[in-house]
Formats: C-alpha cells, structure tokens, sequence
C-alpha cells in the first residue's frame, strides 16, 4: 500500500475482542501453523522457547483447556525435578503414559494431590484451581482478600482458593478481564501460558555470569551463578535436587525462593544482596549458608532447614518442621508452627528466641556451646532442652517442660503459666513464679526460687516452696541417674550407653560371597549419654556394597541395643518425626549375642555417602516407658585402588604398533587420566589402523583390588572380565597386573582429521555383580599433532576451552568446520581468527600456512523488553521487542521489516515534533503510540488497529480510519415475535418477567422472575422469550429466557457486522459464515435480529423454568462495523452490556 504520513497519535494495537488475524510467530520461529496473533502471542512464544510447551501434534492448541497431567508437564519442566513420588496407588495413571513421570514429580513437589483414589490427569483444571497450585509453587500466601471484591465475579471464588486468589491478584500475576475472573470457567493453553510468563520471565542456565533478568526468574539446576541483576524474586527450583548452589555477587529485588539444593548447599558469596529468603523445599533437607557481610531474614517453610552464618530474623514456620542453626548468628527468631523443632547448634548464638503461641508442642535443643540471650516461650507443651547457655527465659504457654541438661547455663527463668516443669543437671541460677503462674514444679538442684503465683511450686522429694515465698530447689534424690528413658511403669530399662557394633556379613550365595574381614577397613560403635539425650556414633571406612540377610544390596552398618522383652522398635534417617508410624519389627526378631548379652541389631544403608550426613534415629518403647537413640555415622565408601598403564607390549607381533610410544607420543597418566603430547607422522597413525577410519592405542586398566572381578558401564564387551595379564606381556616399571582388563582407547577421528579427547566411563563389579565404585577413564589426545600437517585449534572466546583440534596440510583448507556451538543468551557469530593486527572471519575457504587458533566469537542477545528502544544492530539479534515505559523519541526511528514492537499496558510511545517513526514491521499492545509524523508503512494494516488523535480514537477498517463512538442500547422495541404476533410487547413482558434495562445494564429480579415462569397466563410469552443457551449449556440442551437489546444504526447505514465476547473469551463474528447483518431485512426471531433498521442481539437473563435461579453476573462487549449498501465502512461503535442482581 501507498505509505501513509499521519500527522497524529497513533497505536497499532490488535484489539483481542476484534476480527481474528493471521498467525504470526513473536521471533519468527515457530513452526506452529494455529500460533495465535493476539495477546497471548508473545507469552506462548516465551513458553515455547523457555520450552515449557511443546504443542500438540504439531500444533500450539492455545485455545484449547489445559489438562491437569499438561499442567504438571509445564510446571516440571519449569521448576526441574527432583524424583518422582510412588503415584502406582492412583487408578488413573499407568506406568506407559505420557505424562505419568510429569504427573509422578509434580506429587511429589507438591503441585497435585489427587483425591485419594485418582489423580484425574486427563481432566480440565479450572482457572481457581491453576492459581492455587501456582501460588503453592511460588509460595504465594496472604493476599488481601479484598482485591477479590473488586471483580464482578470475585463472590465465586471457593473459600479454598480465596488466599491464593487473592495472592496472585494482589501480586499483579493475574489481572482478569473485563473485570472478571472467571475462577470457575478452565483454563486455556494461552491464558496458563500468559500467566506464567507474568511469573517468570527468565530461566537460567547453570553457571551463568554478569546476566540481568527483568521479573521473577528461575535457576532450575545446580551451579553457579554469577554477576546477575534480578528486578523481581530468584526460584532456586526443584531441578538443583541435592546440589549445591551459589550466587556470586548476584542482586535480587525480591525473595530468593529455595526450592531446591542439599545439605551442602545454597550458598550466598561475595556481594550477594537479597531482599528476603523463603525456604520451601519439598522434599529433604536443604542448608542455606549466607557467607556475606549482610544479614537477611529467612522464612523457613519446609520440614528440614539448616542454617549458617548471619541472619537478621528467621521465622521457623512450618508445622513439625526442624530448622538447625549451625555456625550461626542470629539477630530474632520466631517459632511459629505446631509441633515446630528448632536446633542451635555449632556454637551458634541467637539474640533474641520468641515461641509463638501457635507453635504448640513445639521443641528446641539449645546445644553445648551456643547462647541465647533471651527466650521468650508462649506456646503450650512446649519443651525446651538446654545443654548450652540461655540468659534470660520467660515462660507464657502452659505445660512447658524446661530440660537444664549437664553443662547448661540458664540465668534466669520467669513464668506467668501454669505448670512449667524445670529439671535436669544443669545450672538454673534464679527461678521466679510470677503473678497468674501455678503448678510449678522445679528440680534443679540449687536454684533461687522466688514464687509470687498461685499455690506452691514443687521442688525435690516433695518438698514445697509457698506462695509469696522464697527458697532454693532440689534435686530428686528418687530420679535414676544415667538412664535415658520417660515415663515409669513396668517393662525393661534400655541403657543407652550399652551398644555394640552389629556385625557386618556378606549373606550372597557362594562363591560370590565377600569375607567378612573384607567388607570394610574399620568398624565400630560407640555410644554416650548427656542426660536424656543418648548419642550414638557408628564409624565404618570403605564399606562394600554387599547382601543383607534380607538379600537386599546396600552398604549396610549398624548397631545392636540391649534385647528386652516387649521392645518395639522405630527406625529411621534422620531426626526422630513427630508421627513414628509402625514399629520395624525385624529389629526385635534379630539378635546377636556379645559376651554372654543378648542385643537387637539396628542397621542402616544409604546409596550415597551423603545418605548418612543427616544422621538416623531409634526409638524403642516398652510399656510407658521410650529411649531414643540420635546416630551420627562416619561412613565412606569402598574406592578402588587403580591405575592406567601405558607403552603396553602385551601381544608385540600384532599389537606393538598401538602404544603411544611407537606413534612417538608422550603418554602421561595422572590417577585416570592419561594426557598424550608429541608429534607423530602419518604413516604411524596409518598402522594403528585396526579399526579402519579411526585411530586407537591400548591400554592396561589395573585394579589392585582382588575383590573387584569385572567392569560395565560404556566398556565392550561389557560385562568385561578383569584377568591376569602379568604373565602374558610386559610393562616397563608398570609392576603386578593381574587382575587388570585391555582396553582399546580412540584417539584419533578420521571424519574430523582431528586428534580427540576420549571418556569412558567404568563400573567396577565383584564376582556377585555388584557396583562397587565407578571411575571414568579420560584419553586426551587434543595436544598432540601430526608432522608436516598444521593444527587449527577451534576454541571459545568466552571460557577459553578447546572445542576441537583438526590437522590441515600446508596451504591446505579445513573442509569441514566443528558445529556451531550454542551458548544461552548469545547468538553465534562465526569462526575468528586473528592476523595482520586485525580479525577475520575463518571459513572453508582460509588457507592455513601455520598452526592458528580459532575462536568461537560472540554477541549477547539484547533483552526481549526494556525501558528504551532496541538499536539498529539489536533488531538485527531480536525478532520482538516489548516497550515496558514511557519513552519519547527525539529522532527517527524504524521497526525493521519482520520485526514486532510490542507496547505494554498503561506504555506510551511519544514520537517528538517533527521526528518520524516508520514502520516497516509491525506495532502492537495495548496502549498507544502518539507523535506528529508517523509512517505506517506495512504491506497492509491491520485490521482495528488504533489511532489515537487528540484524544479521540480511531479504527483502521476498509483501508480508512474511522473514529470510534460508544454506543448506548435500548430494550428492544415492540415487534415480530417467535410465535408469529406482528407486535408483540417486549417491554412490559420483560418487565413483568422481572428485568429492567438502563445505561447497558440488565437488572434481575429474580423472585419476579420466578413468579412470572410459575405463572398460568404467562405461557406464550414465555415462549417468544426462550431459546437454547449456549451459556447455560454449550450443546443447547438447556433453555433460557433472553432479554433483548437493540443498537440503532447510523443514518446511512445499510448493514453492520458485529464482533461480541463475553469474559475472556476471543471475539466472535455473530453473523452466519461472517457475513454482515442486512439491516433493509426483517427477521423474525434468532439470536440476532434486525428489526426497522436496528440490529438486535438477545441475552439470557434466567433458566426457562419455574426453579430458574440468578446465573450469575456477565458482561459483553461488542463491536459494530457499520457499512452502507455496498459495504463500504461508515462508522464504528463500541458497546459493553453487563447483567446484575437488582438490590
């Protein structure tokens, strides 16, 4: 089209509720054939890049409901996982489908929960219920609820939901439409796929630096990140497992989200700032280790948080879970949750200790060596043990146990509750019973007790100190000593300290079974007591993997308890939990005899040596009597004694040839990697030729352990067996292989000319077949070369790694370049190198004279959105760009062809007198652009784009801009009615039906709709009233009663086409097959009318029966394209109707 000049604000934003417009891609890449051009655009192109979704069958389906199991697909690939939890109980899922992994992690993270029996997978997911689980994700919680007053439909949110709602409304994630939220309608591909774009705007890779994300972003591995600006919160997600994690000189606006990471751990370095951090790690421990100059303060959400190094406050707020503070000092920190366990240990400190009242039964461990400075303690039952030092404590909740375990040091504690208990060894200088205190009881030995409660505070041996009186405390002189059980009654009295160290067995069948003497280099068990805490310590280095008498494999430990009649046992890793579950009733049948003493022996296995750093715990009851028991193990793992041999002659006629030696070649090995340096010749690389295109040499893998018999993993053959090979060939200086395996290494690819570097990775098995250690085997050759031939290096600018290495001969050219590499967040140049002083581009073409090095050159990608305008060079990198404030431009500016401008809500683009802004590809958004001289120059312009003009908006339709008018609708007049009356009376028979209409808004009362269905006279106009509704029900099986709206048309108007949605839902064309209205035409009844030259569209107002209740507010906003006989445009009106309860 001819270029257009307006001189006038201009915005090319695509109306959604508009005319449907042709697909488009946001970069120009999908290859999704139904990608939507609307508002859901750019998110759905993020989630496809971010590779969130996938599409289904080659399509992106963004208008279809999005299923529970495609949720749980989107939301695992977003956070990462870390398992799968055991889903084989559910009914609807099977092992071969789809989604079950997806469906199997998002369990376990905590997204579904299925209801008991199913898990429904295949089932919609209601837009209340998408957010819930989001905001659970996101740990989103105590929205004002109010916002949801705000939304015509905010009354249908489910009680459930409201909290979360209201979060994500209030947090700005979700908006609504048209003032409504549709809580209960489901939820589309798009609008799931908009969501999570407001949520997340960047995913890093790992190990990322000097990266800037606008929004919340989400690091879904473990590693390293670096240098990197986040405007809004950091999701450490599910993928970083039980890795470590560390954030180097990184800002974060907002919340650093842990969801994932282990004991070892989430690290804060450098200059790293946060605004808060929220634990919420679903499954097993995570540490968080701040080892910053800054303090910050720590939600602890999850069930096993372990923190060290400065914290300004921590709240322990998960109900029964356990913070531990270890090396850490802490300015405040609240205990919050039911039942919630908090350790100081590590010669932590904690300044100031608040036990909320809604952490009942709560229990803190103040250990050896670390202080609190003051205590304050509210919640009932709770029960504070202290081997440490506590100055001040004071008591509010009833029922509180204080335990003054040996060592400790409290100054003073000062109780205004009934029943605190004080007891133990330890030193409780001053004792005080408030006013309102009663039932204390205090047998510390030596305590100064002043009581001013009600009723006496008993101390040892029954004795009583009364109110208003002052006394000292004893000890009593009645209590066992040493003994860690509670309770009384009959039963035997486990002695903690009496534990021995379980046998350790090999129990696989001959002759694969392992000795004993051979399981493991050193074995023990030891146990203490510090006065009802009991310790146990279980020591085993190089433990093999071996059969338990259960025949099951693992490296299995253990210890035995003094066997007692009635014991039952309960055994796990870990601290002891509040709920114990079944006792493990193997412990109480298997015995082991130790100097005439019968003992039950306890074992733990783990898969990893990391299983065993959160320790075990038993508890054994007998009667009313319990001992726990608290394991901490040093445990390792058997490691394998080898070594790599090299200049092997072990068959000289036919093998003498494939040692680095007779290539010429250094060959280094350092543990199991073996570096190859040298010049060789091609003639000697030609007689390694055992297999044809590449080159191989040989070599010895010795294992010096003669319980390790052959080896799997990427070997072959595999299983191979290990053999004696001392007497069958000859290393110089190599000593014993007998019990080694020949190993033919490549070094040499022929397809690439280059000289590689090669990882196998070895399992190392005994006779029974079982992992014992794995160890890779590296061959780097990439330093080597070939006389008369040059080497190209290719490596990367970035890091500095060598990618490849190929051999060229002189004046000769590399065929065949290495493949591009890819680096997120950087676009691929090409191969540079540098001569004369100056860079060139390397190619197939460059003659190489002289080993060169290549390197991988690199440009960042510029951001997607920003607060300015892309340059020139940056849309040549960008295929969209979103426009997040405000900007004038103060010269000429182009949007290039291909490329989209994206203009965000409430953003306007000013262009500044007498400067143009042409563009070339497109504008859209929701706002606008104005300016003086801007130059629409695409092909065509879209239909409905917006043209503001001295504050009157525009419409580009039928190649002309028409200025758009609201328009107000009226009841439909008296006329043709279904039942064939040329004039019937809509107006009284609305009114009578209980519906009023004015300023667009249709009122319902229902009582009086109610009346007028149940009434005997009202028959036939009940019938020219009612239809099917779609909105009642989509297959028309349900009548409503509809309300007639009409909308007058223009003088010269002759026919009209009209565009209504209703919600969020995408506009539709009411006329049949698109086609305009013909306004000169009567009809007599449809769901759109026209009638002396007005068009009329019907609404449902009510079921078409006498139960018919209110269905709920509504909304509908219409377009109307007014055009005279031969359909040319004449004017353009918008109109939105609503429909409401009358008060």
């Amino acid at each position: 089209m001819k270029k257009q000049v307006l001189s006038l604000a201009l915005s090319a934003t695509m109306l959604a509720s508009m005319l449907p417009k042709p697909a488009f891609a946001a970069d120009n890449t999908s290859t999704f054939p139904d990608m939507p051009s609307d508002w859901s655009t750019q998110a759905l192109q993020n989630a496809v890049n971010n590779g969130l979704l996938n599409g289904i069958d080659g399509k992106i389906a963004a208008g279809e409901n999005l299923t529970r199991a495609q949720m749980a697909a989107i939301v695992t690939r977003a956070f990462g996982t870390n398992g799968k939890a055991n889903i084989s109980s559910f009914g609807d899922v099977n092992a071969g489908d789809w989604f079950y992994d997806a469906m199997a992690s998002s369990v376990l993270m905590g997204a579904f929960q299925g209801d008991g029996v199913n898990l429904n997978p295949n089932a919609n997911i209601t837009r209340q219920e998408a957010f819930t689980v989001l905001a659970r994700l996101f740990t989103l919680s105590g929205g004002d609820q109010s916002v949801l007053s705000s939304y015509t439909d905010g009354a249908q949110v489910a009680d459930w939901a409201k909290d979360s709602m209201a979060s994500m409304v209030a947090a700005g994630y979700v908006k609504g439409s048209d003032n409504v939220l549709n809580p209960l309608s489901s939820i589309t591909r798009a609008e799931f796929a908009q969501v999570m774009d407001n949520l997340v705007k960047t995913y890093f890779a790992d190990n990322q630096l000097n990266v800037n994300a606008n929004g919340n972003a989400v690091l879904n591995k473990a590693g390293t990140l670096e240098g990197a600006t986040i405007s809004g919160d950091l999701i450490i997600g599910d993928g970083a497992a039980e890795g470590d994690v560390v954030l180097k000189d990184v800002t974060v606006s907002g919340r650093l989200l842990v969801r994932g990471g282990g004991t070892s751990t989430v690290t804060l370095g450098g200059n790293t700032t946060v605004g808060s951090i929220a634990v919420n790690k679903p499954t097993g421990a995570v540490r968080v280790k701040n080892n910053t100059q800054k303090t910050v303060n720590v939600n602890a959400l999850s069930d096993n948080v372990v923190l060290t190094g400065d914290f300004n406050e921590v709240n322990a707020n998960a109900s029964q879970g356990t913070v531990t503070l270890t090396g850490a000092d802490v300015a405040t920190m609240n205990v919050a949750g039911t039942s919630a366990k908090v350790v100081v240990s590590e010669k932590s400190t904690v300044e100031t200790m608040n036990v909320q009242g809604s952490a009942s039964g709560a229990a803190v461990s103040v250990q050896s060596g670390t202080t609190v400075g003051t205590m304050n303690t509210a919640a009932s039952k709770a029960v504070v043990t202290v081997n440490g030092t506590v100055n001040t404590m004071g008591v509010a909740g009833s029922d509180t146990t204080v335990k003054a375990e040996e060592g400790a040091k409290i100054e003073k504690i000062t109780t205004s509750a009934a029943n605190t208990t004080v007891s133990g060894k330890g030193s409780v200088a001053n004792f005080e019973a408030a006013k309102g205190s009663s039932g204390a009881d205090i047998t510390t030995d030596g305590t100064k007790v002043v009581n001013n409660g009600t009723g006496n505070v008993t101390t040892g041996n029954d004795k009583v100190i009364a109110s208003g009186s002052t006394g000292a405390s004893k000890s009593d002189s009645t209590t066992p000593g040493g003994g860690g059980s509670t309770g009384g009654g009959g039963g035997s009295v486990v002695v903690s300290s009496d534990v021995v160290v379980a046998p350790m067995e090999d129990h696989a069948a001959e002759p694969n079974k392992i000795p004993s003497k051979n399981l493991c280099s050193s074995y023990s068990a030891s146990g203490t007591v510090n006065g009802d805490v009991h310790t146990v310590k279980i020591t085993a280095k190089n433990v093999m993997n071996h059969t338990n008498a259960a025949q099951a494999d693992g490296h299995w430990v253990g210890f035995g308890i003094p066997a007692a009649k009635g014991n039952e046992y309960y055994a796990g890793f870990g601290s002891v939990p509040e709920k114990l579950g079944s006792p493990v009733s193997s412990i109480a049948n298997r015995t082991y005899e130790v100097n005439g003493k019968i003992y039950n022996t306890v074992y733990f296995s783990g898969d990893t040596e990391k299983d065993y750093k959160n320790g075990a715990y038993v508890v054994v009851k007998n009667g009313d009597k319990t001992t726990t028991y608290n394991i901490t193990f040093d445990v390792s793992f058997f490691k394998a004694d080898v070594s790599v041999l090299t200049d092997i002659q072990v068959n000289p006629d036919k093998d003498s040839h494939k040692t680095a030696a007779a290539l010429g070649l250094t060959a280094v090995p350092t543990g199991t990697t073996v570096t190859l340096s040298g010049t060789t010749t091609t003639d000697k690389l030609e007689a390694t030729g055992a297999v044809k295109q590449n080159v191989y040499l040989l070599y010895v893998f010795n294992v010096k352990s003669e319980l390790i018999k052959q080896l799997g993993g990427t070997v072959t053959p595999n299983p191979m067996p290990l053999v004696d090979l001392s007497k069958g060939g000859k290393v110089d200086g190599a000593g014993s292989m007998n019990n080694a395996a020949l190993l033919n290494i490549q070094i040499w690819d022929n397809d690439k000319s280059s000289f590689i570097k090669k990882t196998i990775s070895m399992e190392l098995k005994d006779a029974a077949g079982r992992v014992q250690d794995t160890v890779e085997l590296t061959v780097d050759a990439t330093g080597c070369k070939i006389d008369g031939l040059h080497s190209v290096t290719f490596k990367d600018a970035v890091d500095g790694k060598d990618i490849q290495s190929i051999s060229v001969e002189n004046n000769g050219k590399v065929t065949q370049l290495p493949s591009d590499p890819s680096k997120k967040g950087f676009k691929f140049l090409g191969w540079y190198y540098s001569s004369a002083e100056k860079e060139s581009k390397f190619t197939t073409e460059t003659q190489v004279t002289a080993d060169m090095t290549v390197y991988a050159k690199w440009v960042k990608i510029p951001a997607s959105e920003g607060d300015t305008l892309p340059s020139a060079d940056d849309w040549k990198l960008i295929s969209s760009y979103t426009l997040n404030k405000d900007y004038k431009l103060t010269e000429a500016y182009e949007v290039p062809t291909g490329k989209t401008l994206v203009i965000a809500e409430n953003v306007t683009l000013t262009v500044g007198a007498g400067k143009t802004l042409t563009v070339n590809g497109t504008i859209s958004g929701t706002d606008a652009v104005k300016g003086t001289d801007v130059n629409l120059n695409q092909e065509t312009v879209p239909t409905f784009s917006k043209l503001v003009e001295n504050g009157k908006t525009k419409v580009w339709a039928n190649n002309g801009w028409f200025e758009v008018t609201e328009q107000t609708a009226k009841t439909r007049v008296d006329g043709p009615a279904k039942d064939g009356t040329s004039n019937f009376e809509y107006g009284n028979t609305y009114t009578s039906a209980g519906v009023t209409f004015a300023d667009n808004a249709i009122k319902v009362a229902v009582e009086t709709t109610k009346a007028f269905l149940g009434g005997k006279d009202n028959e036939k106009a009940i019938e020219n009233l009612t239809q099917p509704s779609g909105e009642l029900n989509p297959d028309g099986s349900v009548k409503g009663l509809f309300f007639g709206v009409q909308f007058e048309a223009p003088g010269s108007a002759k026919k009209v086409t009209v565009y209504r949605s209703t919600g969020d839902a995408e506009a539709k064309n009411l006329g049949q097959n698109n086609a305009a209205f013909d306004l000169t035409k009567e009809t007599v009844y449809g769901g759109a009318d026209t009638h002396a030259g007005a068009f009329i569209n019907y609404l449902v107002f009510a079921k078409a029966d006498a139960e018919a209740a209110y269905i709920g507010d509504n909304t509908w906003s219409y377009t109307f394209v007014w055009q005279n006989a031969d359909g040319g445009v004449i004017g353009v009106s918008q109109s939105t109707i609503t429909r409401a309860l009358a008060k």
